[in-house]
């Protein structure tokens, strides 16, 4: 099975319900660079890479002095408190039994005699005791660990030094040792008091998580470290802000060599306090090119796109761009969000929510369309004879497969267990088990809009709508993503003091969420409820219309609308008791309606051969925008943003009025 638009309810457009005659074709992707995706940060800046500069140092580490012998360290003790000397005595003393002055006297033979610590008197200036600690960290001439610490009050402070016995856990053992190459590392860092490196990943058909992965590895630190806004796709040029704690820029530096091999390229390097976190990000831009336009006949064009018929193709073609620029594209979740597989992600989804174990792990471990090896052996086998243990043996080497690795591993682990449908898909990990919840609900969201508008058009708000006014959002936006915290974290006080009352019909749900639950319903707000005297005074528009993905903490609209979301819910329910798959346990969100691209442009160009790289945008003059005499074939360039997690595609198919699945684009040629 191959998903289609109308399997996942996207079958309306903002201006009229299903039709393709109006529109045109044209191919999509058919190389990398006809497909660029550059993240907007949320201070509004375009993820590009303009140098590979490192920036300057913000704090420039002091240059380290390593100590020979025990007199070098009672020496520089001595130049910062002149007025100790008993203290230097006392602290010669312990160095000589810690570990002998090998380079200076000491018999060195390992057997120590004296004092395993000494306490010295310093003054409440933090410098110096901070130069104090220091002379420690630098004797390796020692030949043993010493440990340092402050102590004693207010008017008489000191500091103890003691050897390190390599035990206990208050700076003895392996947890002293990383404290301690942490604290080296900080005081390394030429990022001085900000602990992150802001950097723009640019990738060329490679996924997010693959492009970290190399850079990690090249680097030799965790994947988990990196932070980036969300992933981006892998058919395309794509540019994100990405950040790293404590690593040089320098060192990022010096991998362009390595990841040029796999079309990645860093740049734009700067410190940065926060790390980016999934949904840190405005939007994106993207500038699109779909080759090989095909005119309907009444356009005068012919079956190609090209010939006598220039002139009226491209004035159609801009009318359409103008169109959508004018009302908008319905912002439906688009054919990604569904899955490449053979059952469609918002089926397992269903089947999860429903209880039905055995048809979710079947629908996972269904091959996908063009399966490869071990992974259509160990698969398509299991399907057959229900032997997970060979299945997983075959898979368990396989790429891509972490989904199918985990569910077959659990049916294997027993005789008991390899019937434990519902363990096995409670085994995937939490993304995995959301996603696919997540994904029938993107179903049903799509499905509603489309039934709205066929009954009630794209452009009429009724009594009873959600509505979430969008200028309040781009005020949100514009906050920053440390004034947001700041103004949550005041508004969780003030509800902690009674501050907020309880029974405000507008905050229904938002004491009762959780940690870890929080979506875009918080990030856009609560929805108001479109009152009659709202309609009559013209107070809101189509543009501030929201429709609520099904969860707990969402309310739905106060009319029609809702009985279409009571049906879908009835048709999931289930008594079932798995947690993970409970439709209580999902707090749901609200999504725009529609989204009217403001920003929407576009360009006609005139190429010759099917691999012909366009132009950039910018670089397309008004002579080649399909004027002239009409020769070789014609392309359209889109550029325009779209905010976090509304699709491009969908815009384009709002454009072109042309489907979007796979089966439409494999009958496309250039």
């Amino acid at each position: 099975m191959v998903v289609e638009e109308k399997d996942v309810g996207i079958d309306c457009y903002a201006t009229a319900c299903v039709t393709h005659a109006d529109g045109f074709t044209g191919v999509m992707r058919h190389r990398f660079t006809d497909f660029r995706v550059n993240e907007i940060g949320l201070d509004g800046q375009e993820a590009r890479i303009t140098t590979h500069k490192v920036p300057a140092p913000i704090f420039t580490p002091p240059e380290e002095v390593r100590y020979e012998s025990v007199s070098d360290v009672c020496r520089a003790y001595g130049e910062i408190y002149p007025e100790n000397g008993d203290d230097a005595e006392r602290l010669r003393v312990f160095l000589e039994a810690a570990g002998g002055d090998r380079g200076g006297g000491g018999d060195g033979d390992g057997d120590r005699v004296g004092p395993l610590e000494v306490s010295l008197a310093v003054c409440g200036d933090k410098g110096k005791r901070t130069r104090v600690h220091g002379l420690f960290k630098n004797c390796p001439f020692l030949g043993v660990r010493l440990d340092s610490k402050s102590g004693g009050s207010d008017g008489d402070h000191k500091v103890v030094v003691a050897v390190g016995s390599g035990r206990g856990k208050n700076g003895d053992g392996k947890g002293a040792n990383n404290k301690r190459k942490r604290d080296d590392r900080n005081q390394r860092w030429s990022g001085g008091k900000t602990k992150y490196v802001r950097f723009v990943m640019e990738k060329v058909n490679v996924d997010t998580n693959n492009a970290i992965s190399a850079v990690a590895s090249m680097l030799r630190i965790n994947q988990k470290l990196f932070g980036t806004g969300g992933l981006k796709d892998k058919r395309a040029v794509t540019a994100q802000f990405v950040t790293v704690p404590h690593v040089e820029p320098e060192r990022l530096v010096q991998l362009r060599k390595g990841l040029n091999k796999m079309l990645v390229r860093l740049g734009n390097f700067e410190y940065a306090k926060d790390q980016i976190t999934s949904g840190d990000l405005n939007g994106n831009r993207f500038e699109i090119v779909l080759r090989g336009l095909t005119m309907p006949a009444t356009s005068g064009g012919d079956a190609n796109g090209a010939s006598g018929g220039a002139e009226a193709n491209a004035d159609m073609v801009r009318k359409a761009v103008e169109r959508t620029r004018a009302n908008g594209f319905i912002n439906y979740y688009g054919l990604q969000r569904f899955g490449t597989g053979v059952v469609p992600t918002h089926v397992t989804g269903e089947h999860l929510l429903r209880g039905q174990w055995k048809e979710a792990v079947d629908s996972v471990l269904t091959p996908t369309i063009a399966p490869k090896g071990d992974v259509s052996r160990a698969l398509g086998g299991y399907l057959e004879d229900r032997d997970a243990a060979k299945a997983w043996k075959l898979l368990k080497r396989a790429r891509g497969v972490n989904n199918e690795l985990a569910v077959l591993e659990h049916l294997s682990k027993s005789k008991e267990t390899a019937e434990d449908y519902a363990g096995a898909m409670d085994a995937l990990n939490t993304h995995a088990k959301r996603f696919y919840i997540q994904a029938y609900y993107s179903m049903v969201w799509n499905s509603v809009v489309s039934e709205r508008i066929r009954r009630h058009g794209a452009s009429t708000v009724l009594v009873g709508d959600l509505v979430i006014r969008r200028d309040e959002v781009k005020r949100e936006s514009a906050m920053g993503k440390r004034k947001r915290k700041d103004r949550e974290m005041q508004e969780q006080r003030e509800r902690d003091r009674g501050g907020e009352s309880e029974d405000r019909p507008d905050r229904v749900g938002r004491e009762d969420r959780r940690e870890g639950q929080a979506s875009s319903v918080s990030r856009l707000g609560d929805p108001h409820v479109v009152s009659e005297e709202d309609l009559k005074e013209g107070r809101y528009t189509i543009d501030d219309v929201v429709l609520p993905l099904p969860g707990k903490f969402v309310r739905y609209p106060e009319n029609e609308t809702k009985a279409l979301y009571d049906e879908y819910n009835a048709r999931a329910a289930s008594d079932h008791t798995v947690k993970s798959f409970m439709a209580t346990s999902f707090p749901g969100d609200y999504r725009y309606m529609i989204y009217r691209p403001e920003d929407l442009v576009c360009k006609l160009y005139r190429y010759k051969t099917d691999d012909e790289e366009l132009p950039a945008f910018e670089d397309i003059e008004d002579t080649q925008d399909g004027e002239g005499e009409g020769e070789g074939k014609l392309a359209l360039v889109l550029k325009f943003s779209l905010p976090p997690s509304s699709y491009a595609t969908m815009c384009v198919r709002e454009i072109a009025r042309m489907p979007t699945d796979v089966r439409f684009a494999k009958s496309q040629k250039v």
